[in-house]
């Protein structure tokens, strides 16, 4: 079956060349610079990727955002932004972009990118983890009041489902599957479905931040995810440690 990709640019020069380099590559490319018509599209369509111009008539980052949040759409978003846009750029990864591109680019660049955050997309949540509960299915894992529901991409608090964008889920399941271990920021960085070099790895404490107000019981005094003081994140391992155990080590909260 055929890859289909959805570019949500104006008309230009740039965007032609894109689409002839998407076709020759076995892409099908659809195209709209309307707001209700991406919304439509990418509703009713299965794509493998969307491609998000920022200058355009359309809110970019308003798109992203319906996407993510109204739509709950998984697919890997792309933004592509005049070179004195990255600050918009950083804000649509928050809101739930996958990477970003500034102008100029080359089209081999920006194809690359695309594949790179494709195979990540296809490899998140293939390790093979039991549930600690043998009551759940296998593709659930646990921790503490904590179940990822790895096939589905959700999270459960107290049997209650919580909305996370993707690279939330992302930046979670890989604390999760590295739990009771201190990982940098970048390592969480390289564990998104990203592979600019151009992103500050302290976007990540902003995706923390974000994970603390929707699974912690008081954001400022978190039980789950502890920041190791010069070293990075850690999150507790309820399944091996106990609390009080964890918080003799050097963690500022």
């Amino acid at each position: 079956m055929d890859q289909s990709i959805l570019m949500v640019a104006k008309e230009n020069v740039l965007h032609a060349s894109l689409r002839e380099a998407f076709h020759a590559l076995g892409y099908v490319i659809w195209e709209t610079d309307h707001m209700d018509e991406a919304m439509s599209l990418t509703d009713t369509l299965t794509l493998s990727a969307v491609l998000i111009d920022l200058d355009t008539p359309i809110d970019g980052l308003e798109l992203c955002k319906r996407l993510r949040q109204v739509l709950k759409r998984w697919e890997p978003i792309i933004l592509l932004s005049s070179d004195h846009d990255e600050l918009s750029c950083t804000l649509g990864l928050e809101l739930g972009a996958d990477d970003y591109v500034l102008k100029p680019f080359s089209i081999k660049e920006l194809i690359a990118r695309i594949k790179a955050i494709l195979r990540r997309s296809e490899q998140c949540c293939r390790f093979d983890y039991q549930a600690t509960n043998s009551s759940l299915p296998e593709h659930h894992i646990v921790n503490g009041e904590l179940i990822i529901d790895t096939i589905n991409y959700t999270l459960y608090k107290h049997n209650q489902l919580i909305d996370l964008t993707r690279k939330e889920f992302e930046l979670l399941y890989y604390l999760f599957s590295h739990k009771g271990e201190v990982v940098t920021r970048k390592e969480l960085l390289k564990a998104l479905s990203s592979e600019s070099d151009t992103i500050d790895d302290r976007i990540i404490d902003v995706f923390i931040s974000r994970l603390r107000q929707k699974i912690e019981p008081k954001r400022k005094n978190p039980i789950y995810i502890k920041t190791i003081r010069g070293k990075g994140y850690l999150l507790v391992d309820y399944n091996k440690h106990t609390l009080n155990e964890t918080s003799q080590m050097k963690i500022l909260n």
